[in-house]
């Protein structure tokens, strides 16, 4: 609860910086963005969406252009971030102070200038504003507050980092956020695990099979009232016999007969 409270003003905080607006709206802010998310519901695989649908994933809203199901908002371009985010960064394209792009799940806003061609992984003016947290990345710096994730932990910047220094190092600037790596790993358990049950099932599912197609065919006893094609096996007296030719009333065990001959 604390959790989701300190959220809701961290964004009602960057809401009135970027529109803004005064200290004294910054709680009605936050609330109200607050409120907006917590109505929209979470992206589901097995829902069928329609154009103008709206979901939320890794904490960012998606409005989906067209009729889709099972492809989530990082898979394919037909959802849309709607918080101002462009679909993804371009090494082509040119971006001003106050652009926003999503970049592998990250929404990340330009605090200052012009550029074209540097990545939000390696230019440390690309500012971490929301969705998933990002791999810690050597190449960019980071500023006090940032999150980053490595080796299965999250880590947050205590101070101004200028890059190279490994959240794991001692020193480096970087503090461990408990509980996360072991998060981490009881969803990669979970995950796994799935994973383990889908592949169990499906050995079980192929070992069934097989059983049945080596299952060996049951032989009837011979019957006088039935009539028997070439190659039909019968049991007679415990004996099996396999018919030579089409035969109806004629006892296998007959001595010399045409009609049927003892299997060994």
């Amino acid at each position: 609860m604390m959790k989701n409270k300190k959220k809701q003003l961290i964004k009602g905080i960057m809401l009135s910086t970027v529109l803004g607006l005064g200290w004294s709206v910054v709680g009605d802010v936050s609330h109200a963005a607050g409120n907006e998310i917590s109505q929209t519901a979470e992206w589901n695989k097995k829902i069928k969406y329609v154009k103008g649908d709206i979901v939320t994933y890794n904490g960012i809203q998606y409005v989906t252009q067209q009729s889709i199901c099972g492809f989530s908002p990082d898979e394919i371009d037909v959802w849309k971030p709607m918080n101002g985010a462009k679909p993804g960064w371009n090494a082509k394209e040119g971006y001003a102070k106050g652009d926003k792009v999503l970049y592998n799940g990250t929404i990340y806003e330009l605090m200052w200038g012009t550029i074209i061609g540097k990545s939000p992984d390696e230019y440390i003016y690309w500012k971490i504003m929301s969705g998933k947290i990002p791999k810690w990345s050597e190449q960019r710096g980071y500023v006090e507050g940032e999150k980053v994730t490595y080796d299965d932990s999250e880590y947050q910047a205590t101070e101004l980092i200028l890059g190279g220094k490994k959240p794991n190092e001692s020193g480096s600037g970087w503090k461990e956020i408990e509980g996360a790596k072991s998060q981490a790993k009881e969803e990669r358990r979970l995950v796994n695990k799935e994973l383990s049950d889908i592949l169990s099932r499906k050995e079980g599912a192929k070992s069934q099979a097989k059983a049945k197609l080596v299952e060996p065919k049951k032989i009837e006893r011979w019957s006088a009232y039935h009539l028997y094609e070439k190659g039909d096996i019968v049991t007679y007296n415990k004996i099996q016999y396999k018919a030579q030719v089409w035969s109806q009333s004629q006892r296998p065990n007959l001595d010399k007969s045409e009609f049927w001959k003892q299997q060994d």
